[in-house]
């Protein structure tokens, strides 16, 4: 009887859903001059492709993570039936972007066959757009470098137009290298410097290269490439590329980049995703204020850290050093420009001068490293961009300021270290954009109807 009942009540409540659609569709969307019956019909044909996205995506991106996995195990782990993960793994096999590799072991029965990536099922590019030259590379899905190149600048500004023709080229040229056609491309990713309109998808605004504002570099690579172009602040992609290409980092939730170069900025990584904040603004550490009467610096304010303590800073510092002190290494080195792996060198072999320009470097670093503990209390804090070319000495002078202050007992938990990516890790956080949102969405790239 109770049975009986519940199928009855499910009847009516299933009766209730309808009737309610055809109120929607009738009265409340009167416009609409289809049939109730071809509304739902449509909507439900929808939901069943939104169910058949959703799945084959799970069964990508468990694949990739696996790297190597049955279809039994797929169907364990995704909970979906056998013949749901058999339907689309063939699929996935049609369109070329998984492959079979061989026999598993068998727990009784047949032996599995086992799928994995096809590694070369489509490319991805990088685009890293720094102060004086662009770096691109081309990767395969598992972000292995294809092709790599780099081009400095030949002019000091350059209009959206020119930049993003500047971009197109180098990509044409690449490819043509490579012998990849560009209809393999599956999408590109872009590491710029500045806050970022992610709904606009332009540059608002950057004081590595103030000149560039309201920069739309989407519309025309787009055009040219037909493929999705994504476009993310270097410090926040260089934080992804840490937390997801070296081993070491992938079980923490939380990282932090800390990127000193011409700028400096910081990338966060929060519960596993890149932080923005609201309006795409988070992660600007260079411009908290160190020394109220510091310097003026490109954003307006007086003192901030970046104009403090960046690279152009350094060689300042040194070049001053050296009109009044000739007691030094630094001195002796014949030609134009000193390098911070100069000064880092000069340092690791005990000359004073190079030291105390590491120290005062330290100093200023060191506020930086605290503001993001106290900020974000991060499971690690790693430094890159071409400070690290100063080596272990600046590393060890900063842990040195921390450890006499209250928050000392952070450096036993907080790993505080440089960049293992070094300096490729925006280039290689660009192609990883571009790799991760194809398998949010591959079907950008791919119909699977």
């Amino acid at each position: 009887m109770l049975f009986k009942n519940k199928i009855k009540f499910g009847r009516i409540f299933k009766k209730r859903r309808i009737l309610l659609r055809y109120v929607e569709y009738t009265l409340i969307r009167p416009v609409d001059k289809r049939s109730f019956g071809d509304v739902y019909l449509m909507q439900k044909i929808k939901n069943q492709k939104l169910i058949k996205i959703t799945n084959l995506t799970t069964i990508l991106k468990l694949i990739r993570k696996k790297e190597i996995i049955s279809r039994a195990e797929l169907a364990k782990i995704a909970k979906l039936s056998p013949t749901t993960i058999s339907d689309l793994t063939q699929l996935l096999l049609n369109e070329g972007v998984v492959i079979e590799i061989g026999e598993g072991t068998s727990k009784g029965g047949r032996k599995p066959i086992l799928l994995s990536l096809n590694d070369r099922c489509g490319f991805f590019i990088g685009v890293d757009i720094a102060v004086n030259f662009l770096k691109i590379g081309i990767f395969d899905i598992e972000l292995n470098v294809i092709q790599m190149t780099e081009k400095e600048f030949i002019k000091t500004e350059y209009t959206n137009d020119e930049l993003s023709r500047e971009i197109i080229d180098l990509i044409q040229e690449l490819l043509e290298k490579s012998r990849i056609n560009k209809k393999k491309i599956f999408g590109i990713g872009i590491s710029v410097e500045g806050i970022i309109d992610y709904n606009k998808k332009v540059i608002l605004s950057s004081t590595v290269y103030p000149h560039l504002r309201n920069v739309n570099l989407f519309d025309l690579i787009k055009k040219e490439f037909d493929v999705p172009v994504y476009i993310e602040n270097g410090s926040q992609l260089a934080a992804l590329a840490e937390k997801q290409l070296i081993k070491r980092y992938s079980s923490y939730h939380s990282v932090v980049f800390f990127e000193v170069n011409t700028g400096i900025g910081e990338g966060i990584i929060l519960d596993d995703k890149i932080y923005n904040g609201a309006f795409g603004g988070a992660g600007e550490i260079g411009h908290i204020t160190v020394d109220v009467n510091g310097p003026v610096c490109n954003c307006g304010n007086r003192g901030c850290l970046e104009v403090m303590a960046n690279k152009k800073a350094i060689i300042n510092q040194v070049q001053k050093i050296l009109k009044f002190n000739g007691n030094t290494v630094l001195k002796q080195i014949e030609k134009q420009d000193i390098t911070l792996k100069d000064i880092g060198d000069a340092a690791a072999e005990g000359d004073q001068v190079a030291i105390d320009i590491i120290r005062r470097e330290a100093k200023y670093l060191a506020a930086g490293v605290l503001n993001i503990i106290n900020t974000f209390n991060p499971e690690a804090i790693i430094i890159g961009g071409d400070i690290i070319d100063l080596g272990d000495n600046l590393i060890g002078e900063i842990k040195k300021i921390i450890s006499n202050t209250a928050f000392a007992h952070y450096l036993n938990r907080i790993e505080l270290v440089y960049s293992k990516l070094q300096h490729d890790v925006k280039l290689k956080g660009a192609g990883l954009l571009a790799v991760n949102m194809f398998f949010e969405n591959p079907f950008i790239i791919f119909d699977f109807d």
